[in-house]
Formats: C-alpha cells, sequence, structure tokens
C-alpha cells in the first residue's frame, strides 16, 4: 500500500486554514478509502495510537493494532466501527464512544469517534476524527 499522505497535505498547503487545523489539532484525523487503506494521518494520531502518520498510513483498519473495544473489553467487529456504519449508509456518525490502545505504551484509551463521508456520487474515503476523552471517562487516569 502507498500512502497518499503526500497528496493530501498538498490539498491541505493549498488551503491555509485547513492545513493548519489538521497539523495542529488535538484530535487525530484520518482519511481511509472503501477498502480500508488508510489514505493520510495528521500528527495527533500518534498520542492516541503510538504511531506516527506515516506508520498509520502503511497499515489498513482491519489491522489488529487498531482494534476497538467496548465498555466490557470486547473487540468491536470492524464492520459496527463509525467508518464502516458511514461507507453503509452514507450518513456521518458523531461521538460513538470506544477504546483504543497505544501501540507504544499499551495504555487503553477511550476516544470519541466521528465519521464523516466524502462524496462524489457515492461515499468512497471516509474522514474519521479521534477525540481522547480518558481523563472524562476514567477521572482517575492520567492522559
Amino acid at each position: 500500500m502507498k500512502c497518499k499522505q503526500e497528496k493530501a497535505m498538498y490539498r491541505l498547503e493549498s488551503d491555509g486554514i485547513e492545513s493548519n487545523f489538521f497539523l495542529s489539532t488535538p484530535l487525530g484525523i484520518v482519511t481511509q478509502n472503501r477498502s480500508g487503506q488508510i489514505l493520510s494521518a495528521n500528527p495527533a494520531v500518534k498520542n492516541i495510537f503510538g504511531l506516527s502518520p506515516a506508520e498509520m498510513c502503511q497499515l489498513d483498519v482491519n489491522s489488529d493494532l487498531l482494534n476497538a473495544f467496548d465498555e466490557t473489553g470486547n473487540i468491536i467487529a470492524k464492520q459496527l466501527l463509525p467508518y464502516n456504519l458511514v461507507f453503509e449508509s452514507g450518513n456521518p456518525i458523531s461521538g460513538q464512544i470506544l477504546a483504543v490502545n497505544n501501540a507504544i505504551t499499551q495504555k487503553r484509551l477511550w476516544l470519541s469517534v466521528s465519521a464523516f463521508p466524502l462524496k462524489n456520487v457515492t461515499v468512497d474515503e471516509v474522514y474519521v476524527i479521534f477525540e481522547d476523552i480518558s481523563a472524562r471517562k476514567h477521572p482517575t487516569v492520567k492522559s
């Protein structure tokens, strides 16, 4: 898989404000296609997943490193994750709560995840936004 991060960054660089947001927000943002390939990722994904944007772009969303967990600790089926629900329905999904493990620290982080379709005629790509809510979900856990 070849990462399209350079093209995505070029598009963002030409937009100015969007580029600044993408690069500086504490929200993790990835773009992925229907086949699960991660096309771009911003620097904040490192704090969430423990992987750099370049490392994220070497994975697809079915990687075990990107497993999501429910409140009981069970792995959430991939077809029930926000990005797949968007591909299936064509509608945005906001605020799904799930947990992931940081690949470096092995710390479990709680996230609020939203996904939005990029539409031409059909949904070919999805933006997925990850907000670390660990401190709010479990106040005794320091992020």
